[in-house]
């Protein structure tokens, strides 16, 4: 499937003024980005566009904690679902739809102070390529989340595959006005672009 850059842009500036740890894309992607962008409002104006079916992407909530208290990153079901609510809202009008297809609880200091990035995704990634996992972590500094764009895929590339999120930036966190759940949406929204 295609996204367009312009599209999860739009959905990205939803939460900015924090830091967002994903690299910005490469010359290459946004040219891509831009040739389809140009492909779609041709398309447009020609009367040529057609309504895409509804894609619906499995989730899977990774949450890391260094203990089972929430101030260790052990995020309460109820932030959770209302997280996964949030997620469904913000791309309600893209095409995509997402169903929860579990949530794991782990408990690992170093994953959750976000060290470890390979070994822990290593362990804990669910599905293929198509499979969205996101990772709720602490991080130093402002630092918000962080995901990558996709690329062509690989054993390598599928492994680092996700996003991860400042586990207090769910719904009812600590994070203050950071604690809405758009973090999520907008790291998120750096991975799409898959084929």
């Amino acid at each position: 499937m295609k996204f367009s850059f312009s599209l999860i842009f739009s959905l990205v500036a939803l939460a900015t003024a924090r830091e967002c740890g994903t690299l910005e894309p490469s010359l290459e992607m946004l040219e891509v980005s831009k040739k389809f962008a140009q492909e779609a409002a041709e398309a447009e104006v020609n009367g040529q566009l057609i309504a895409a079916a509804v894609v619906t992407i499995p989730v899977w909530f990774h949450v890391l904690r260094s203990g089972t208290s929430v101030s260790q990153g052990n995020i309460p079901r109820s932030q959770l679902t209302a997280q996964f609510r949030v997620l469904k809202k913000a791309f309600a009008s893209t095409g995509f739809s997402f169903t929860l297809a579990g949530t794991t609880r782990t408990t690992n200091s170093a994953w959750f102070n976000d060290r470890d990035e390979a070994g822990m995704k290593a362990i804990l990634h669910k599905g293929d390529y198509k499979t969205l996992n996101v990772y709720f972590q602490n991080f130093s500094g402002d630092l918000l989340g962080h995901c990558y764009f996709p690329q062509t895929p690989t054993a390598a590339i599928i492994q680092r595959d996700g996003c991860s999120v400042l586990y207090t930036s769910t719904p009812g966190g600590t994070t203050t006005n950071y604690n809405l759940g758009q973090t999520a949406t907008h790291e998120i929204g750096h991975w799409f672009d898959k084929d």
